[in-house]
């Protein structure tokens, strides 16, 4: 596992201005984030688990969140950090996950599960159940399949290729999963056509007493 999280730790501190660069004006998943918001109570306290660059933790905000943003890597949280200065941002692995950083009412994890091999998604969903309160939301942005993609695991940018795994987490799966660590499937929300042609789909699962 070591080297495999080293992988992705490089891959993400390599690309991380260039992502900031892109996402920080791309407002595809906005609608979709404001559905989310809309769930909860006003005022939300939301963790971003997956954060990068934190251009979504910056759209949470500005649609009424107190954010907490997390990610493995340190050079995409720092841009964060630079960024967003009226949210809170850690390097921490999710994994690890616990109650240091508070309890939330949702949970947006946002292309960052793919990184999960099936086996750890039930200490992923526990670690969330942790910090999140009863009837709290989670919101998570996977593409649908089962098993390592390799065709996006694999890939080369400037020259420079990767090998950082990204895995396919069905419905069916996730709602096992879900169910088994104290969470109930609760909708399918709309994503944007062009995330949708890409096989993203945006699942929510809500906590149970």
């Amino acid at each position: 596992m070591e080297n495999i999280d080293s992988e992705i730790q490089r891959f993400y501190n390599d690309i991380a201005q260039q992502f900031a660069d892109e996402w920080y004006g791309n407002e595809d998943l906005m609608p979709t984030l404001k559905r989310f918001i809309d769930l909860l109570n006003q005022n939300p306290k939301v963790l971003d688990m997956g954060c990068g660059a934190g251009y979504e933790s910056m759209r949470l905000h500005k649609l009424g969140a107190r954010v907490t943003g997390i990610d493995y890597s340190d050079e995409p949280i720092r841009i964060a950090r630079e960024r967003n200065p009226e949210c809170q941002f850690e390097v921490m692995d999710f994994r690890e996950i616990d109650q240091s950083l508070g309890v939330f009412d949702g949970i947006v994890a946002v292309a960052s599960i793919i990184h999960i091999r099936d086996e750890e998604l039930n200490i992923v969903f526990s670690n969330m159940k942790k910090v999140i309160r009863p009837e709290g939301l989670v919101m998570i942005v996977v593409v649908e399949g089962q098993g390592m993609c390799e065709e996006r695991s694999k890939i080369e940018i400037d020259g420079v290729q990767y090998n950082r795994p990204f895995y396919l987490h069905s419905k069916i799966r996730l709602n096992e999963v879900a169910k088994d660590t104290g969470f109930v499937y609760f909708d399918e929300m709309l994503i944007s056509e062009e995330l949708a042609s890409y096989g993203w789909k945006c699942l929510l699962y809500k906590a149970k007493h």
